[in-house]
């Protein structure tokens, strides 16, 4: 069981596109609960009665993983091409948010009510949530000051200067100068 729920975290690939990994990663933990529910329940029990009979693999297969994978989310933080958080909690936030589908299946199927796939309501959501958690934010240092490389899109640039500029003017005069340079931003 615990193989078959730490597949999907060791299929992140450190090669590949971080968000695009990190949301495929969400997409394989939501499945996994869809299809194991149950398991995903034995699972939860365990782990609230303490893990008498796996904490040896939680401390010893499963911490490794999560911290091998944790080495890679914060490598591509430190890279700037995703957001800043520490990356044991981006881990545990994912197995939370997906596996409340199966833990809570009966609250979540009695809130929802009839007529709705909590599993597919799901993936778009969390698809959402984790693009625009990990998008990459303006860094606004002391004074007002930008540091540019930090942007993940040129629109992202444009709304901190505008955000940081209080004269009309001067909010033209700069996406002025950002258009002008938007190729240069862009790489």
């Amino acid at each position: 069981l615990l193989d078959t729920w730490l597949d999907p975290l060791r299929a992140l690939d450190p090669a590949g596109d971080p968000v695009a990994e990190i949301i495929s990663y969400v997409h394989r933990k939501l499945e996994i609960s869809r299809l194991y529910p149950r398991e995903s329940r034995l699972f939860a029990n365990e782990i609230l009665q303490g893990a008498p009979r796996i904490m040896a693999a939680l401390e010893g297969e499963l911490k490794s993983l999560v911290d091998d994978k944790a080495s890679v989310l914060q490598g591509w933080s430190d890279q700037g091409r995703i957001a800043p958080m520490p990356p044991h909690h981006l881990i545990f936030s994912i197995w939370a948010l997906t596996q409340h589908y199966a833990d809570f299946d009966v609250q979540v199927r009695a809130v929802l009510g009839p007529g709705h796939d909590p599993f597919a309501e799901a993936g778009g959501f969390l698809e959402t949530l984790f693009s625009r958690l990990l998008a990459r934010r303006p860094v606004l240092v002391p004074h007002g000051g930008l540091v540019v490389g930090s942007y993940g899109h040129v629109d992202d640039l444009c709304d901190a200067m505008i955000a940081t500029t209080v004269v009309t003017t001067a909010v033209g005069e700069v996406f002025n100068s950002i258009w002008d340079c938007k190729d240069l931003i862009r790489e």
